[in-house]
């Protein structure tokens, strides 16, 4: 697995080598955070034996583990991955192609202690494991004493740790696993009793909450040569937009108006009159009235005389057509 590292970022730098590096932030394939953010999560890594500066060294270890794993794992299955550097784990799995797509969309990664190591902010957001679906609740604190161990005392702690724990779990591992169900469920009713008092819909929330993760791990601007003619390139792009915008609108406005005007010239001439004073006046006469009502039940005769014409019409063509025919045998 070591060799088959090497040969990956032996392979990897030689393309990269070929690209020139972009301008502005942007995500690398795969990853939900901007690249300026796993670079700040990298250089912040000091590794727990002292010795490593990157984060990405020695990784050929989870990477044999995650490969023994699915091997005896059915191909429908998915995991959950805890990883106190999830992000740059899978930032290599995406990058250097060390597994397959089929087995790396299988796995959710997350930061499983985020003390341990300098995360940055948009990184905490995405791979925190209590704002992933499926990682549920975290039970122990872990051992806080690791905090400031030497690389001896933690190997022999965990060592010890483990064993206890393999031990304690082939005895106690279903009381275990029904106190975990219990205070899942505790936690989960709490938070449906809190949610209902706020009165606030569950589908609002997981939109807001997507639109902030998504303004607060979108890429960060960066410096470049070309950033004034960039900036003043859509000032006027968005002026040009502005005034196509207003006179389209004034277009609309003359032509509502002209419609309006016509419209209302065209309703002062049926009535007679053209002052404003007489058509206050005008409005309770009872003689207008009677004319207005006239002139509809005019129009619908004239309408109604102009449709039985058509129809005589037809019934005559009809009458034609079948004399013609006697007359012809």
């Amino acid at each position: 697995m070591e060799d088959f590292v090497q040969r990956c970022h032996g392979e990897s730098r030689q393309a990269r080598a070929s690209r020139a590096e972009p301008d502005e932030d942007c995500y690398e394939e795969g990853m939900r955070v901007p690249v300026s953010v796993l670079n700040g999560c990298g250089d912040s890594f000091i590794a727990a034996d002292e010795k490593r500066e990157k984060a990405r060294e020695k990784q050929h270890y989870a990477l044999a583990l995650l490969d023994r794993l699915f091997k005896h794992l059915p191909a429908q299955m998915t995991i959950g991955l805890l990883y106190d550097i999830g992000c740059q784990l899978e930032r290599s799995c995406c990058k250097w192609k060390f597994m397959d797509n089929s087995i790396l969309s299988r796995i959710a990664f997350a930061v499983a202690v985020f003390h341990a190591y300098g995360h940055q902010w948009p990184c905490q957001i995405v791979y925190h494991p209590r704002k992933r679906e499926g990682f549920g609740l975290f039970l122990k604190p872990l051992i806080p004493s690791l905090r400031v161990s030497g690389f001896n005392q933690r190997l022999f702690i965990l060592d010890t740790q483990i064993c206890h724990l393999d031990s304690k779990s082939l005895q106690g591992f279903g009381h275990w696993l029904h106190q975990c169900w219990i205070h899942c469920q505790t936690k989960k009713n709490g938070a449906l009793d809190s949610l209902h008092d706020l009165q606030v819909d569950e589908h609002m929330l997981r939109v807001e909450w997507k639109a902030q993760v998504d303004h607060q791990t979108k890429p960060a601007p960066r410096q470049s040569r070309n950033k004034v003619v960039e900036v003043i390139t859509t000032v006027l792009a968005l002026e040009k937009t502005l005034e196509a915008q207003e006179a389209s609108i004034r277009e609309l406005k003359m032509q509502l108006h002209v419609k309006t005007a016509d419209s209302l010239r065209r309703h002062r001439a049926a009535l007679g009159t053209e002052d404003k004073v007489n058509l206050e006046k005008m409005k309770k006469d009872v003689y207008l009235m009677v004319c207005l009502n006239a002139l509809a039940v005019k129009t619908r005769i004239r309408n109604r005389l102009r449709q039985c014409k058509f129809e005589l019409e037809r019934l005559e063509r009809s009458y034609r057509a079948t004399i013609n025919g006697a007359l012809t045998i």
